[in-house]
């Protein structure tokens, strides 16, 4: 095999890898942060599961194929950097998720029974405040989950490398 289909075979492992894990855990967060009771509509929505499961496997792909290419070095040493470009893309991804649901917000509640008049950065910046409230502590609860996807995301990188021949080809 050439070095192109490589990369492409290691791109596409990384984003199915990025996409379960980052659905796996935001389901888990589910069912341990909302009550029966609780309205689930946000959450249950197929458009915030399918935007969890395509942005998280990008950036898990864009960020872990960085250090498949770059990152040559010891095991342990690969594993610890992907176990913080781990972190770096479950919180991307849940910022981009809260940045496009401000929008959606914003968008939704222009012209609407609740549209005091302002603009759209006005309105978009008010959405954003509410949003980033409740998400920060999303964000700070899934660092320790997210460390860990990084750590197998990591040995994931390593077996690829070794798996395609990558260290020496790149």
């Amino acid at each position: 095999m050439t070095n192109k289909p490589n990369r492409l075979m290691s791109a596409l492992a990384l984003f199915i890898y990025g996409s379960i894990i980052h659905l796996l855990l935001f389901r888990l967060y589910v069912r341990w942060a909302y009550r029966s009771s609780s309205n689930r509509s946000f959450v249950d929505h197929p458009l915030t599961n399918g935007a969890i499961t395509l942005l998280g496997g990008v950036f898990v792909a864009l960020l872990m194929l960085r250090l498949l290419r770059k990152g040559r070095g010891k095991t342990f040493l690969v594993i610890f950097k992907a176990a913080a470009l781990g972190a770096v893309a479950t919180l991307l991804t849940l910022q981009t998720l809260l940045v496009l649901t401000g929008l959606w917000l914003t968008l939704h509640s222009m012209g609407g029974p609740y549209d005091d008049g302002l603009t759209l950065p006005g309105m978009f910046f008010l959405s954003m405040v509410d949003i980033e409230t409740y998400g920060l502590v999303v964000m700070f609860q899934s660092i320790p989950f997210a460390l860990g996807q990084g750590v197998l995301g990591g040995a994931l990188v390593v077996w690829l490398r070794k798996f395609f021949q990558l260290s020496q080809a790149c």
